[in-house]
């Protein structure tokens, strides 16, 4: 049987809840944002942190950004404690590095010279990139619609609860 909840603050497990579910909307928020910044025009980032912004704000932040993490520790606004000033940051990072790492598996990253071969997988180059396009269009679907669901539960529900870390 788990310990009661104290009477002055959270019990541990709510608070591991919250710092994980600030990791998990840093780190995906972060690759999108990265991955739409890297692979799409301009005005696309733009719309997409706002969005982002937008769905993530109450319950990481909605940073996507290490400079906006260390600036809302500093000044006390939005990030109450170090702890899920870091959680925020090695979302932020992984988010970098997997956004990274799809786009240069792309042509898109052969473009921009952030290009990284995939290692052979059938032994038929053509077949190994048709794979590799295939696999890459159903994540950059998956996120898409993973976003589109999070800003309509996010914009069709009556309040926010403050759960941000």
């Amino acid at each position: 049987m788990p310990p009661p909840a104290r009477a002055d603050g959270p019990s541990r497990v709510m608070l591991l809840r919250r710092l994980l579910a600030a990791l998990c909307v840093e780190t995906v928020g972060t690759a999108l944002l990265v991955f739409v910044t890297l692979y799409a025009a301009p005005g696309a980032a733009a719309i997409t942190l706002g969005v982002l912004v937008h769905v993530g704000a109450h319950v990481s932040g909605g940073h996507y950004n290490v400079a906006v993490t260390l600036a809302a520790l500093l000044s006390r606004r939005g990030v109450t404690t170090v702890l899920a000033a870091l959680v925020n940051v090695v979302g932020q990072v992984v988010g970098t590095v997997l956004a990274t790492l799809a786009v240069s598996v792309s042509d898109r990253g052969a473009a921009i010279g952030v290009a990284w071969r995939v290692p052979p997988i059938t032994g038929d180059a053509a077949a190994d990139d048709a794979w590799l396009r295939v696999l890459l269009g159903a994540l950059f679907e998956a996120g898409w619609t993973a976003l589109l669901a999070l800003v309509l539960l996010t914009v069709t529900t009556k309040a926010h609860r403050a759960t941000a870390p």
